[in-house]
């Protein structure tokens, strides 16, 4: 009966040790998860700002592939009008 007693208070001391072990690590993974949570929103942040960024860029593009067609379009009716009031050598 001692003996069981023993046995019985020895497991008891191990699984509080356990538990203890385990509230401390449970803490640990809530702070992590908080960490990760905060990361998250930063990236989240961060990742809207890109993406807003990343639309006027394809506006700027959009602007200058417009602007470099408007060009090419000049340069060719001016040659198209030179080929015409070029006098033609005999």
């Amino acid at each position: 009966m001692q003996t069981t007693i023993e046995d019985l208070g020895t497991a008891n001391e191990e699984l509080r040790s356990i538990n203890e072990e385990l509230q401390s690590t449970n803490e640990e993974l809530q702070s992590t998860n908080e960490e990760l949570e905060t990361s998250k929103e930063e990236m989240q942040s961060l990742n809207e700002e890109l993406t807003t960024v990343n639309t006027e860029l394809q506006s700027k593009v959009d602007d200058l592939a417009q602007a470099n067609n408007d060009m090419q379009n000049l340069l060719n009716s001016t040659r198209w009008l030179r080929s015409f009031s070029t006098p033609i050598s005999r």
